[in-house]
């Protein structure tokens, strides 16, 4: 996959590195990115973010129409509020003759009628719940041609799509064919599936601003209970959004039971199973449900975010197979990895991990859990998982 950048200063474009925007006017139809609510609702989106990239996934056959929707939204960016140091990014599919599977959309819930009953808030109060559920300082505004074309994208190469999972992302979708309009619900809720299930992401959105379905906005909310299993898509309109901005926002005060993979490592005195038994009638240890049985500063804290946080911890590992009980001997493979042979399986599974080692009460909990820093893990690691701290965590 080859690679162009392009880099601006609060949009600022430098004119010897704009070549992936060419000039032709009244060449993008007209789409949504012309009209106030659209740019409404990314002010909302984006609104703690910084740094924004503008990633433009190209493909050799849509490359000039993704040029010139691009140029249209800077154009239009241009005349918003948006104080960000802005960055593009262009990248190519490294086989774009690769032969094409149609995705099945048969697991996909969608939801356009519920959903609706989110109260809207103030704006701070719009912001502490953002600054719970991303990374707020890096934002990704993702162009490409259609869903398929991104898939692709994220089979070639992931962390190009999704190079930091706590991000906000903003996926947007050039396609202006009227008959993908009778799929573009399913597609749009299969992709956003995929960046939860596969990368963890779960502060994104989706749209379609120049198709039959361009007034739609989409979200994946991955902790809503259903009849077998969690997560549905909502579907808002631009206006609904506007109208109250919590909407496309993912609450993590309640996550309705989901299994959530995590990886404890044993340490005697801040995570271990086994009570001395002048302990086993202290009260505190009465009930180790949330924690499955650990005790210790990580046991106990662990238990306290599960029952307040409402997850059900599942364990990954067992002594004899340690790819989450891991054990003590943590200085062969530390820093380079976390996880000896078996790096996959650990970036995988494991969503939470506790050990006192990488206690730092420096920094609130709130950033530990998600504003971690990519060099905290080893590098080129897919899914960083999230430690926690001595800290009191308020929920």
């Amino acid at each position: 996959m080859t690679t162009t950048s392009f880099i601006l200063a609060l949009l600022l474009l430098h004119s010897n590195n704009a070549q992936i925007l060419l000039t032709k006017t009244n060449n993008t139809p007209e789409c949504t990115i012309h009209s106030s609510e659209f740019w409404r609702v990314c002010e909302t989106h984006f609104h703690l973010v910084h740094f924004l990239t503008i990633l433009v996934l190209q493909t050799e056959q849509h490359y000039f129409d993704l040029n010139y929707f691009t140029e249209d939204l800077l154009r239009e960016m241009n005349g918003h509020e948006f104080p960000v140091t802005l960055s593009i990014e262009e990248y190519f599919l490294s086989d774009p003759n690769e032969d094409q599977t149609r995705r099945n959309f048969d697991e996909s819930i969608i939801d356009e009628i519920g959903g609706h009953n989110i109260q809207p808030v103030e704006r701070e109060t719009l912001e502490k719940i953002k600054k719970l559920s991303s990374d707020s300082s890096k934002g990704y505004f993702i162009i490409v041609w259609d869903v398929a074309t991104l898939h692709r994208f994220l089979d070639d190469d992931y962390q190009i799509v999704i190079p930091d999972a706590r991000a906000t992302y903003s996926l947007h979708f050039v396609f202006t064919s009227s008959e993908s309009c009778k799929d573009v619900k399913y597609e749009l809720s299969d992709i956003l599936r995929r960046f939860w299930i596969d990368c963890n992401a779960v502060n994104v959105i989706a749209q379609t601003p120049c198709s039959c379905d361009s007034q739609n906005v989409y979200i994946y909310r991955p902790f809503v209970k259903t009849n077998s299993s969690w997560g549905i898509t909502n579907v808002y309109t631009l206006q609904e959004i506007n109208n109250n901005n919590r909407l496309i926002t993912n609450l993590l005060n309640n996550l309705n039971r989901v299994p959530l993979p995590i990886a404890v490592f044993p340490n005697y005195l801040t995570a271990f199973r086994d009570l001395p038994k002048l302990l086993d009638t202290n009260p505190i240890y009465k009930n180790l449900t949330y924690s499955k049985g650990f005790v210790g500063k990580d046991g106990m804290i662990l238990g306290t975010l599960a029952e307040s946080l409402n997850f059900d911890m599942v364990l990954i590992g067992n002594k004899e197979k340690n790819f989450g009980m891991m054990g003590f001997d943590l200085q062969k493979f530390l820093p380079n990895d976390l996880v000896p042979d078996k790096p996959d399986v650990y970036r995988m599974y494991n969503i939470l991990v506790l050990d006192e080692i990488f206690r730092k009460c420096s920094k609130s909990v709130v950033d530990h859990v998600f504003n971690i820093p990519r060099s905290t893990y080893s590098g080129g690691t897919k899914f960083w998982p999230i430690f926690l701290s001595d800290c009191v965590y308020d929920l």
